[in-house]
């Protein structure tokens, strides 16, 4: 018998194996020009780091998919706008914590989101 599995980190968003989750982010332009077609990619998905409990990430097949809406921002200056994550979790992905970091396609900024998979 080993020990039961340890709960997952408080206030940390949370999906069932096979569900899709969906992270609503607001996108800040600090500058005073517009940001014209920005569009997000997913850069990295791994187990999280610091007690992470999530499954090796091995095949394609059992990564998280990530999908962005809308598809491409554009941002007043000194203005923001919404974007939503959608992770969709396959059934075959091990429950534990995971970081999903995504950036832009073409700039360098990037940023990190954290989740639990909890199983089915």
């Amino acid at each position: 018998a080993g020990e039961p599995p340890s709960p997952p980190p408080a206030g940390l968003p949370t999906v069932r194996q096979g569900n899709t989750l969906r992270i609503p982010l607001s996108i800040e332009n600090p500058g005073a020009e517009p940001m014209s077609e920005l569009q997000f990619v997913c850069l990295a998905v791994e187990s999280a780091p610091g007690g992470g409990t999530g499954g090796p990430l091995e095949t394609t097949a059992a990564l998280p998919v990530l999908r962005f809406e809308p598809v491409s921002l554009t941002i007043a200056a000194h203005d923001f706008e919404k974007l939503t994550v959608f992770i969709e979790v396959p059934p075959t992905v091990q429950p534990g914590a995971y970081l999903v970091t995504i950036g832009l396609a073409q700039g360098d900024y990037k940023t990190s989101l954290q989740f639990n998979v909890l199983p089915a």
